[in-house]
Formats: C-alpha cells, sequence, structure tokens
C-alpha cells in the first residue's frame, strides 16, 4: 500500500505543480496587459454588471441566452460566468478576464485526464505541461475570449464522454458539457456537432450498450441546452454569418468575365466548371485558407498575421521547439491505427473548418480547437524521442522548450503592452475617465467610432444600468455589421459636427490624434487643449479639447 500511496500523492503534487505553473503565467498582470479591455471584453463585462444591478442586459432583455451587442449577437455563458467576479471584485479588468484564466487553467487539467485515458499517465503529463506553457491557450486565457471557456468545454464533453463507455452516468456530464459549448461560443455550433458525430462513429459499438435511462436523460439535456441555439436561428440571432462567411464574398462578376475572356473559355463548358466556375473559385479560397492554419508561418513564426491582436506579436501560436515535436507525434499516430488515434486524427483535420469558411486569410480564435490535437501530437512526439534516445533527448527537448518559452515570454509580457496598444483598444479607458471627470457639469462630444466607445464610458463610469436600459439610443447599421450608440447622458458619440460644437459653449470634444492632429487644433476658432491622451510608446491616441466660451 506504501509504494501505491506514495505513487498517488506524488502524481497529485506534479499536477498540483503545473496547474498552479498554468494559473502564474495566465493571471500575471492581467490588468494591464493586455494593454486594454476590447469593446467586446468591456461588453462582456458591462452586461455581467447589468445583470447583477436589474437581472437585463444593457439592452433591457430579461436574462437573456443569446446577447444582443453592437449588433452583432452571442452566446451568454461568459456574461454569466463574470457576474460573481464583478460581484466581488467590481467592474474591472481582473474581473472580466478572471473566468477566462480559470477556464485556460482548468483545460490543463482535463488535458490532462483526456490524455491519460488516451495514451496513458506520462504521455498525458507532458501534454497538460505543454499546455500549461502553450502560446495559444495562455494568450487567449488572459483576455475575456468566449471560444477559451468553449474549448475547455469541448474537451471536458469528450472525456467524460470516452469516461461514459464504461461508467455510464457520465454521459449526462458529457451531455452537458457539449450543450453549454452552444451557450459559450458560436463556432462551437460547428466543432460539437462534429465532434459529437466522430465520437459516436468511432465508438459506436460501446456507445449503443450505455444503459437506456442514461442516454435517454442525456438526450434530453442536449436538448434542453440546443432549444434556446435553435430558436435563435428563427429569431435572426445567429450572429454576423453574413459579414464573415466566405460564401458571402463572391468574385466581381467583371474580374470573372475577363480572366475567362483571357482564357477564351465560354460559361457552361467543362473548362469552365472545373476551372474557373465561382464553386470551383470557392474552394480554392476555402483551402487556401484551411492550409494557412498548418503552416510554419502561423504556427510557429509569425502568428495570425491578418488579426494581431490574436497572437504575441513576432511569435507563432506554438513553441518554436514543436517544429520537431509535432511531426515526429504525427509519425507515432500513424504506426498503428485505433480508435484513439483516430479520433486526434480527426481533431486535428476538422479543427481548422471553422476558420477556413470565414473570410479572413487566418483566424486564431476560429481555429483555437486546433491547439488540442497539435498539443497532444507535441506530446507524443516528445514521448517518443524520449523512449527512443533516452537521457540524451530528454536533456535536449527541456533545453529546447525553455528556450522557446522564453522566447513566447519575452513576446507576449514585453512586447505586446507597447507594440499592441492601438490593437487592443489602448486610450479608450483614459478617454473614459475623462469624460467621467466632466459629463456632470458639461456637454460632452466624442467622436464617434466602430470600436464602440460608448461601452468604454458605461463600463469605466459604472453608468447606472437601469437609467441606460431607459434611454438606450442604439442604431441598427445599414451595413448588416455592427450598430452604434449616439448617446448616453451628457455625452454625444457621433460624427464631428462643427456646427453644432460652436453652438454649444462650455463644452468637451473628444477626438482621435489622426482625425485632428495638435497642429490643427490652434488653427481652429474656440477648440483649446485640455488634456492629451497617448499610447504607451508616447505617440498621441487622443485629445480631449475645451470649446470655449463665446467672447
Amino acid at each position: 500500500m506504501l509504494p501505491m500511496k506514495y505513487m498517488k500523492n506524488k502524481n497529485i503534487a506534479t499536477m498540483a505543480a503545473i496547474l498552479t505553473a498554468a494559473f502564474i503565467i495566465r493571471f500575471y498582470d492581467i490588468g494591464s496587459n493586455p494593454p486594454s479591455l476590447t469593446a467586446d471584453e468591456a461588453a462582456l463585462g458591462y452586461n455581467a454588471y447589468s445583470i447583477l444591478k436589474t437581472g437585463r442586459d444593457e439592452h433591457g432583455a430579461l436574462l437573456p441566452v443569446i446577447f444582443k451587442s453592437f449588433g452583432d449577437y452571442k452566446p451568454g455563458l461568459y456574461v454569466y460566468l463574470t457576474i460573481p467576479f464583478v460581484a466581488f471584485l467590481g467592474l474591472t479588468e481582473v474581473a472580466v478576464r478572471l473566468p477566462s484564466v480559470l477556464g485556460g487553467t482548468l483545460s490543463v487539467l482535463f488535458m490532462y485526464l483526456l490524455m491519460k485515458k488516451l495514451f496513458g499517465q506520462k504521455t498525458a503529463y507532458i501534454s497538460s505541461l505543454l499546455l500549461a506553457i502553450n502560446p495559444w491557450s495562455v494568450h487567449f486565457s488572459r483576455g475575456a475570449w468566449e471560444v477559451n471557456i468553449a474549448l475547455l468545454l469541448t474537451i471536458m464533453a469528450v472525456y467524460f464522454f470516452l469516461i461514459a463507455l464504461n461508467k455510464n452516468k457520465y454521459l449526462i456530464f458529457s451531455a452537458i458539457a457539449f450543450g453549454l459549448t452552444l451557450w459559450t461560443y458560436q463556432g462551437a455550433k460547428f466543432m460539437s456537432l462534429f465532434l459529437l458525430i466522430f465520437l459516436l462513429a468511432l465508438f459506436y459499438q460501446q456507445f449503443i450498450k450505455i444503459r437506456f435511462k442514461y442516454l435517454l436523460i442525456s438526450i434530453i439535456t442536449g436538448l434542453i441546452f440546443l432549444l434556446p441555439v435553435a430558436m435563435s436561428f428563427f429569431k435572426g440571432q445567429t450572429g454576423r454569418l453574413s459579414v464573415f462567411s466566405v460564401f458571402s464574398y463572391p468574385r466581381p462578376s467583371q474580374y470573372r468575365d475577363a480572366f475567362i475572356s483571357q482564357a477564351n473559355v465560354k460559361v457552361g463548358s467543362t473548362a469552365y466548371y472545373l476551372f474557373y466556375s465561382e464553386p470551383y473559385n470557392f474552394l480554392r479560397g476555402i483551402l487556401g485558407r484551411y492550409f494557412n492554419h498548418y503552416s510554419t508561418d502561423f504556427l510557429f513564426f509569425t502568428g495570425d498575421w491578418q488579426n494581431p491582436r490574436h497572437s504575441p506579436p513576432y511569435h507563432g501560436m506554438m513553441l518554436l521547439a514543436s517544429i520537431v515535436t509535432i511531426p515526429v507525434g504525427l509519425f507515432y499516430l500513424f504506426r498503428r491505427f485505433d480508435k484513439n488515434r483516430a479520433l486526434v486524427l480527426l481533431w486535428l483535420l476538422l479543427a481548422p473548418l471553422p476558420a477556413a469558411l470565414s473570410r479572413d486569410q487566418v483566424h486564431a480564435v476560429r481555429a483555437l480547437y486546433l491547439s488540442v490535437p497539435l498539443i497532444i501530437l507535441a506530446a507524443l512526439g516528445v514521448a517518443s524521442l524520449y523512449e527512443k534516445f533516452s537521457k540524451k533527448a530528454l536533456v535536449i527537448l527541456i533545453f529546447s522548450y525553455i528556450v522557446s518559452f522564453l522566447l513566447f515570454v519575452e513576446a507576449e509580457f514585453v512586447h505586446l503592452p507597447e507594440l499592441q496598444a492601438r490593437q487592443w483598444g489602448y486610450g479608450y479607458k483614459q478617454m473614459a475617465l475623462e469624460i467621467d471627470k466632466i459629463a456632470d457639469d458639461s456637454t460632452v462630444f466624442v467622436e464617434q467610432s466602430y470600436n464602440q466607445p460608448y461601452i468604454y464610458y458605461l463600463f469605466y463610469s459604472q453608468y447606472d444600468p437601469l437609467e441606460y436600459q431607459n434611454a438606450n439610443s442604439f442604431k441598427e447599421s445599414g451595413n448588416a455589421d455592427v450598430g452604434l450608440v449616439e448617446k448616453v447622458g451628457n455625452v454625444y458619440f457621433q460624427d464631428l459636427n462643427w456646427g453644432e460644437i460652436y453652438a454649444t459653449d462650455n463644452s468637451y470634444l473628444i477626438v482621435s490624434a489622426v482625425t485632428l492632429p495638435l497642429d490643427k487644433i490652434s488653427q481652429i476658432p474656440k477648440l483649446s487643449l485640455s488634456k492629451e491622451i497617448d499610447y504607451p510608446d508616447g505617440t498621441a491616441a487622443f485629445y480631449v479639447l475645451k470649446v470655449n466660451e463665446t467672447e
């Protein structure tokens, strides 16, 4: 009994150390790095605050499952997870980001449990450690990203499904986890459905032996979670699918006509359908986007080059050392076939599809599910190299991963706060705090922007949710994208209207330094500089201007 007890305590201590490291890496300095809340993060926090105070979201909807946000519609589980943190910590950056920090940390635990089930304890330790220090996971755990919670729930759902094949009661937990993914992130609809299909296909013989009562309860549980999401389709609350879908961007007809004219191909011919038709064009685009997410540029060197906020600056989504261990793990996966390996392979092939079907060339948010099979492959690669080359390989691997991790730490914690300040919306907090100082006694005009300046004012002033709900000035956009808010109390969010500003004495104007450079301000009658808001590198972000009284 003593050796068994010793091993058990050793295992607990090892996982406790890995989880502690995972939490520290994700939690350290999250109040100021990333350097600002994004508008989406501020909206999640303010809606949690609004639910806490009134039971309704910013638009006055009573305890919604799907939240309207900037004209978009988002599943609301992250909002509800944020409520207790806002209640205890106040409406702060830390409170908004803590659910994601904890979600990323718990993902490490459930990665260990999943891998222990699939490939044994040694590989489970390696995979949990690699996930704990993985740039993709760490980066998205340090901001309020709903997809990070969806990934945790997906790992949990797969783990409980596999456990349920022997212990049937756990199927209910799998159904709950799969169901909650639908209440967390729009892209989870795709991943959850296809992962469930793959699980049922691979483990069909064991699944049909599950006791009927657990099967029935699980189906009913799944339908309960599915019903509000299904209803959202009929209400048009599906998110901005028409904006983000690759199918919303066909080639201009004149471009297509010129293309086939140059090739002297007739519309309707075999050559046209094979090489020039619109379905072929979409297929090329989708395949290009799909394979971009397996590229070394995306995974190891540049990261999400189309959306810089989605990755550390000058760094890929994976640690550089994994450029060796992932191919080795893939080779291990193909050495022999079994259901567990097939599950990893299918997950690997499926994960980039939500991103590939969108308009962006790469998208680290929608492709976050890909991090799981890649980390599994890296763990298998590490285990394989150690088994083949023993201690020498272990020393080299440890050194390689330490260096790779330090490179990531430098990018994430040293360079990101300054290099990505603009992408994260730096300056809007400072703007909101200035507005809060002057809004009671003056009229404030803020330059309107799709960065949604109103939500920062609501968040940082802790604006009374009931008052805002009663006077909501949200205006739908005419471009099927996001909407805008035009007024909150004495604060007007609008395009610059000089005539109106000049007619309003003793007011303030807040404008971006790009729209109105400092050398132009002195040339405009009645305006004087009250405060300059700078980016971390010292360049101007916004100017707070006083509109002086008419002489």
